[in-house]
């Protein structure tokens, strides 16, 4: 049973009336009844509106945060139909929002929603006649502010001989109105925050079965402060384990929502002698320009390296198909050891870091919001900070799990090809089953909302192309079968409405599958309610000649070059010498060996004319990026390989052999423009030869060019008393140095 918890919000008048009359000697307007996008019935506003003008996309204020006019009456419903219950201009019986355009009187635009918002079916005298506003308790346990139950194991299965086993110490469902404080100090102990911010004892607090992290402002007005980035006028919060037990092998998961102000709202872990892992920085509205518009979807993460230790910042994103202010967000990661990081989202993994350095150290576990690079995201608004309904960030629970030895393996449920019964999962989310009249009667699984999932443990008996049916029922709008492998996103399709919970149809879709036990994991996604049912699907092998993905990747981070596409000759890669050279890691042609380079491992070597290497790119955060590669070769003469997404040139990367073939240097395509679509292929097509490949990195262009601090004041509130200057201060590449180095 899915625990259900209801937030309080302070709900103030979504609108002001907003219209005014034209006196005697003003244009006169006489509205006609088909203008009318609402009606009134029994008290009630309903909308009737074509959405012209865009209407349909302006966005309005509700108990769960912003929401555009079409959603808003898509969730209001139809109503009893507009027959002669009384009309009005405007899609809220009278109320704003009403659209900018302007109609032509007497040679002059006139704003007819504004000068006449009322009712249109009684003439000109109706123009002032303001019905009832929207009926937004519709909302009040809509699934937006229910966060979902913790899950009992992580999203994956524990490896054989291994069962997962959860961390008190490092778990919480914050129930109740008390933060425990045998877990949790309600401040950072060590760091007062991020300029222009500061951690503010009292403004984290448990309430209603959930942790509040809340910033405010000290002032009532920025004429109040003469630095704005220096001088602490926002207090912030923190919340840090009172244990430092946070360690490789664990996975950690939390369920959050972010505030609906430029602070971050963050989850991570810090206060050893060299690491930090920061699982989620997420900025919930910027201010600065049109960041929001992309920054409100990103889940980010980083690793940052200082202290004891040295190395280079790690970061990478995924965007969400929400924001992170609307509703809650399930955030983890599998610290997996000390050099892998996996990072989910919403129970799937969506993608990895690999630290510059080894993370072996326990690390205390931290929330907290800041003031966060406000130079390019802005500063929070006074107006944010002081509305109790936008300022605070939220914690619903969060769920720490370590690996010790037992019997933790799953039965399988299938093999493919063959037919597999929806309710033989082995885990799931939010589902429920029930008996189905489709053919041979049994069970199917329903009650299935957007973001549940079901997992199954199949075999899969041979690689290549599958077809997919799905045995499906909806009553409403449908919804999105999502069909994953092992975390890795394989084909979706549309689901339509097909006349009842028990009308079944088949529908198909194709996939790429590789050969070996695996969990296939099936979410839905769409809108609010049910979406579907599902009684079993199978899969058919229609094409054996492969070309699946060996490893997804994600743009941005780094692609390790020996990880190219699954199908051999002419699909995964192209070699013109049979055998793997190096004899590592595969079995193919590819030839492979070990890296003398910075953090060792593989790469792609005796590299010639002609060949070429295929990637497939699962996620990308659309953007322009600068392409590094980490090169080696012997002698001086000059070098060149192009690159390609599906097909589409992104430019060529050239340059001159490095003196040896594990003499490694990095060359650089720079400010190259690539889009959001998901599941691309990357090749790397070799246009001169003899060279070694190690990783190509997709950075953000300008990543490290970024307006670092603005004064040494503003340094040592990032990285303590050991920083000494800011360089370039004021610039677009000002930097914190500590001493004759960089600050890490």
């Amino acid at each position: 049973m899915k625990k259900v918890k209801f937030l309080a919000y302070a709900t103030a008048c979504m609108f002001t009336a907003f219209f005014s009359l034209y006196s005697s000697n003003s244009l006169a307007i006489t509205p006609k009844k088909n203008w009318a996008d609402s009606y009134s019935s029994n008290g009630k506003c309903y909308c009737a509106s074509t959405f012209d003008h865009g209407i349909g996309d302006y966005k309005v204020a509700t108990p769960q945060g912003q929401k555009s006019v079409r959603e808003v009456c898509a969730k209001i419903g139809p109503g009893p139909g507009k027959g002669s219950n009384p009309v009005y201009n405007t899609v809220q019986c009278g109320h704003e929002p009403g659209h900018d355009d302007a109609i032509t009187i007497d040679g002059k635009k006139v704003k007819d929603e504004k000068v006449c918002p009322g009712r249109v079916d009684k003439g000109e005298s109706g123009c002032s006649l303001i019905g009832p506003k929207w009926d937004l308790s519709v909302y009040s346990s809509d699934s937006d502010i229910v966060s979902q139950p913790a899950p009992t194991n992580p999203p994956f299965a524990a490896p054989a001989g291994y069962k997962w086993q959860r961390v008190d110490a490092l778990s919480d469902n914050f129930n109740g109105n008390t933060l425990d404080s045998t877990k949790w100090y309600d401040y950072h102990p060590g760091w007062s925050g991020r300029l222009p911010s500061q951690f503010k004892k009292g403004n984290s607090f448990v309430k209603d079965g959930f942790l509040y992290l809340r910033s405010t402002s000290r002032i009532d007005s920025m004429s109040e402060v003469s630095k704005p980035y220096e001088d602490v006028w926002v207090d912030a919060a923190a919340v840090s384990s009172k244990t430092k037990m946070a360690q490789p092998g664990w996975y950690y998961e939390t369920s959050m929502r972010a505030s609906n102000t430029a602070m971050s709202s963050s989850f991570w872990f810090r206060m050893g002698k060299f690491s930090e892992i920061d699982v989620i920085e997420h900025i919930g509205h910027a201010t600065k320009g049109d960041v929001d518009k992309t920054k409100s979807y990103l889940y980010e993460a980083n690793t940052h390296i200082y202290g004891t230790q040295s190395g280079a910042s790690k970061a990478n994103s995924y965007k969400m198909a929400t924001r992170g202010r609307d509703e809650f967000h399930r955030y983890g990661l599998w610290w997996k050891d000390a050099n892998n990081l996996w990072f989910y989202h919403n129970g799937k993994k969506v993608f990895e870091i690999k630290p510059n350095t080894a993370f072996t150290e326990n690390l205390h576990m931290i929330f907290d919001t800041e003031t966060l690079a406000s130079q390019w995201v802005g500063l929070p608004t006074i107006e944010s900070l002081k509305d109790n309904s936008r300022n605070a960030m939220l914690v619903d629970w969060v769920r720490t799990w370590k690996l010790v030895e037992g019997n933790n393996e799953v039965p399988q449920q299938g093999q493919i090809p063959g037919k597999i019964e929806a309710e033989s999962f082995y885990n799931q989310s939010g589902i429920k089953t029930e008996a189905t009249t489709d053919h041979g009667k049994g069970k199917n699984i329903g009650y299935i909302e957007d973001g549940d999932s079901a997992i199954y443990k199949v075999n899969i008996e041979t690689s290549g192309t599958y077809q997919f049916k799905f045995r499906v029922a909806s009553k409403t709008a449908g919804g999105n079968i999502v069909l994953n492998s092992n975390n890795s996103r394989l084909t979706s399709i549309n689901v339509a409405n097909t006349g009842g919970w028990q009308s079944w149809k088949t529908v198909t879709a194709e996939a790429v599958l590789a050969a070996g036990l695996q969990d296939i994991n099936i979410t839905f996604s769409g809108g609010k309610g049910y979406l579907l049912n599902l009684n079993w699907f199978e899969a058919e092998l229609i094409d054996n000649s492969d070309g699946s993905a060996f490893k997804t990747h994600a743009i941005p981070g780094i692609i390790q070059a020996e990880d190219y596409d699954n199908g051999g000759e002419g699909i995964g890669y192209r070699d013109n010498s049979t055998g793997n050279h190096g004899g590592n890691y595969r079995k193919d042609d590819v030839d492979i060996g070990i890296a003398s380079d910075i953090g060792g491992g593989y790469m792609v070597g005796w590299i010639a004319e002609n060949e070429w290497l295929q990637y497939t790119i699962g996620n990308i955060a659309s953007g322009y990026y600068d392409i590094h590669m980490r090169v080696a070769a012997d002698g001086s003469s000059g070098k060149s390989l192009s690159l390609e997404l599906n097909n589409k040139p992104l430019g060529s990367i050239n340059f001159n052999g490095t003196g040896g073939w594990q003499n490694w240097q990095t060359a650089v395509l720079e400010n190259v423009y690539i889009d959001d679509q998901s599941n691309q292929q990357l090749r790397l097509y070799v246009d001169s030869s003899l060279f070694n490949i190690n990783w190509i990195e997709f950075r953000p262009a300008n990543e490290f060019g970024e307006d670092q601090c603005n004064t040494t004041a503003q340094c040592r509130n990032i990285f303590g008393s050991g920083a000494t200057d800011c360089l370039n201060s004021r610039s677009d590449e000002s930097i914190c140095m500590c001493g004759t180095s960089q600050c890490k």
